[in-house]
């Protein structure tokens, strides 16, 4: 009788130890979670940090973020060019004043009602270039608005238009 009750103590110990086991596993398992959680959160903020930085000192950084920060201005540039070539495309324009999309020939905004510039006449798409550049270091064509070579990563200079 002594061997079954020791076994039952055994057996009950065990039980226990996997039923302490298992809830410091799932402990373990939310507190990984709120640390994510957290983390998500720091990275969220240091993204917004970075854009108000970026948004607020473009043309007063420190030298460690000027070359970042111009190549953030390039793509700005390229975004709002897209953007101008959408519009020739679709025939429209953006209100001044509310910045609503309206048609070419509108003389009013029909959300706003205010008065609108008069648009010169449409430039063809294909129209649109924009003079090739070439590094100057192993001749390789740059991507529009590249402030760096993506063959050689040589720093692209403003005169390397042909």
């Amino acid at each position: 009788m002594a061997f079954f009750d020791d076994f039952g103590k055994k057996i009950s110990q065990a039980s226990q130890n996997t039923i302490q086991k298992t809830k410091e596993m799932a402990d373990i398992a939310k507190i990984n979670s709120l640390i994510s959680a957290e983390e998500k959160k720091m990275e969220s903020i240091y993204l917004e940090i970075g854009k108000t930085y970026a948004d607020n000192h473009a043309e007063d950084c420190e030298e460690i973020f000027k070359d970042s920060l111009q190549m953030i201005g390039a793509c700005k540039q390229n975004v709002e060019n897209y953007a101008n070539q959408i519009r020739m495309i679709k025939g429209v324009k953006n209100c001044p004043k509310c910045g609503a999309e309206v048609q070419n020939s509108s003389i009013f905004c029909g959300i706003c009602g205010s008065e609108l510039p008069k648009t010169p006449a449409p430039i063809e798409v294909n129209q649109v270039q924009e003079a090739k550049r070439f590094c100057a270091n192993c001749g390789v064509e740059l991507e529009v608005g590249a402030l760096f070579c993506g063959e050689c990563g040589t720093k692209v200079e403003e005169s390397e238009e042909v």
